[in-house]
């Protein structure tokens, strides 16, 4: 992390508002700062947002005088654990990490055995399935040296990511995103959160008669179980488009998550074409009544392109994916210099990987988030 702290950077500033956010919401005596290398180590200050401004490099290696040959190393592992296993009962522990993994194995099957590390970390934790994660990307100015896999040195100043890890159980969590708007903060970028999730999620949705519409159809309102569509007439080229409102405020993720396509899926030839947040653009007026009345938060425009007639069951889903910029920020070979500069972190996604399997493995997340069922008659 030293290439953030040097001068007056976007890091500094991005942490000194959200220490002062935590200060405000949960009060100094609760905010409980420490460095952590192979240990964590506490550190003395009278103002969270004075010590921000005024550290600097040699503190951190001041503080590591135990394990001086860590220092220019991250073992990003075993930090994880470390502060993995110093969770405690009504507490939050907040990782502020670049997430690089420090290895003299170039082989990317070392990376593959430290995602089986924090695999096995974090499901020691999910006993009780209540500990739950947040991952924030933020990113800063970066100048200094930057170590790559097979430990060589170079000078870089770019603009770098890093992340904020924060471990909790699910409810101290969901009310720390209540109190503190993470977005808001310099160089907040993207999240991602996991949090238990025992059975899928039926939205309240509404299908919409006039917005994003090809063809003509009615709804059959009979049915309390599923959005019904009759007298279904496809338009020009036997194309058939449709969208619904739904109410996605349960979801614990952001736009870039919930409007990726990539993260839906229909059955029958049918496809989600678009998603997008409800706003005075993209619903007809004569919608905007259906959409009220269930505080709708997205437009979902479904679509096929070669509609027959016929009797459709369909069932949307929406997938539990890792997110799309864990991928584009993700690389696992930084020899590459542009790799870097450009703001990839190396094995990014191999660390998602591992607590993303924990879960999966515990069976306490879901494939499927949520499901709207659809049916459509001629």
């Amino acid at each position: 992390m030293a290439g953030y702290n040097n001068g007056h950077s976007e890091f500094k500033d991005a942490l000194a508002d959200l220490l002062s956010k935590l200060k405000s919401v949960y009060g100094q005596d609760k905010l409980f700062l420490n460095y952590i290398n192979a240990e964590i180590f506490p550190i003395n200050y009278k103002d969270p947002i004075e010590f921000i401004y005024n550290i600097d490099n040699k503190d951190i290696g001041r503080a590591d005088k135990k394990n001086k040959s860590l220092y220019n190393k991250t073992e990003l592992n075993r930090m994880f654990e470390t502060i993995l296993d110093s969770l405690r009962e009504n507490q939050i522990n907040l990782f502020i990490t670049d997430c690089i993994f420090s290895i003299s194995d170039t082989s990317i099957r070392t990376l593959n055995q430290l995602r089986n590390y924090l695999n096995n970390s974090v499901s020691g934790k999910l006993q009780n399935n209540q500990i739950s994660f947040a991952i924030i990307k933020f990113n800063s100015d970066f100048t200094g040296f930057y170590t790559n896999i097979i430990g060589t040195s170079y000078e870089i100043s770019a603009k770098r990511p890093y992340y904020l890890i924060v471990m909790s159980d699910k409810f101290l969590l969901k009310n720390l995103f209540k109190k503190i708007d993470f977005k808001k903060i310099d160089g907040f970028e993207n999240y991602f959160i996991f949090i238990s999730q025992k059975k899928v999620l039926v939205p309240q949705c509404e299908l919409l008669y006039n917005t994003g519409k090809s063809g003509s159809f009615k709804q059959d309102r009979d049915n309390k179980n599923a959005i019904e569509i009759k007298d279904v007439k496809p338009g020009e080229n036997n194309q058939l488009s449709f969208s619904i409102a739904a109410n996605l405020s349960s979801m614990n993720y952001d736009d870039s998550y919930l409007c990726d396509t990539q993260n839906y899926h229909l059955n029958n030839g049918f496809s989600v074409e678009k998603v997008e947040r409800t706003g005075p653009n993209n619903i007809d007026k004569k919608d905007i009544h259906n959409c009220e009345k269930i505080k709708a938060t997205h437009i979902i425009k479904i679509k096929t392109d070669n509609f027959t007639p016929g009797k459709y069951n369909l069932t949307l889903v929406f997938k539990n994916n890792i997110p799309g910029w864990i991928n584009l920020t993700n690389t696992n070979n930084d020899r590459d210099e542009q790799e870097v500069i450009n703001g990839k972190t190396l094995g990014l996604k191999l660390f998602f990987e591992g607590i993303f399997e924990a879960y999966r493995n515990k069976d306490i997340i879901k494939e499927n988030l949520f499901s709207i069922s659809i049916i459509l008659n001629n």
